[in-house]
């Protein structure tokens, strides 16, 4: 990625705008023309695939801080709860109910929309919203299989949801078995 690029993108959108812009919007008001758009498209996309920059539902971006978002590492307990820990220094972590964890699993990196301040201890609550990296490549666990599939139940306790397995990818493992899964 081409940094400069990407830091004047953010530098710009910090400093010079205050609410999400189409690209093109982008483009206009940073002066990027000829050339420098082909470069341009490619830098925004990175920064939108790796979530430092968000694209609304309306086509338009924006810096997560100025949304209502947070972006981070997922930390769960064995409880089923977890908290997004973010990664810019300074911002508090947020609550993530187990109901609002949307797939998301421990150590993955995440978009958590702040849906909730308790007022009482100023917590901060708040849903999953998107997928940015997941942490695991691959799981450890018990197989257990059934006729037509089969699952595996992680050993690691924070992992709160069993991982569904085709009949055609069993590769010969019997319930009971520990296995990896991909």
């Amino acid at each position: 990625m081409n940094w400069k690029l990407a830091e004047n993108i953010m530098d710009f959108m910090r400093k010079q705008v205050y609410r999400p812009l189409t690209s093109e919007e982008l483009a206009l008001y940073m002066d990027i023309r000829g050339d420098e758009l082909k470069k341009f498209w490619q830098v925004l996309n990175e920064l939108e695939s790796k979530a430092y920059i968000i694209k609304t539902r309306y086509d338009k971006y924006g810096l997560p801080e100025y949304m209502n978002l947070i972006v981070g590492r997922l930390s769960t307990s064995i409880k089923g709860y977890g908290f997004v820990l973010s990664e810019k220094a300074g911002e508090a972590d947020v609550f993530i109910p187990q109901e609002s964890l949307n797939g998301a699993l421990h150590g993955d990196r995440v978009v958590a929309r702040i849906h909730y301040k308790n007022s009482y201890d100023k917590s901060f609550e708040g849903k999953i919203i998107r997928i940015v990296e997941r942490a695991n490549k691959s799981i450890v666990g018990t197989f257990d299989k059934s006729k037509k599939f089969g699952f595996v139940i992680p050993d690691d306790k924070r992992i709160k949801k069993d991982i569904f397995v085709a009949k055609k990818d069993f590769n010969g493992a019997t319930s009971g078995d520990k296995v990896v899964v991909e």
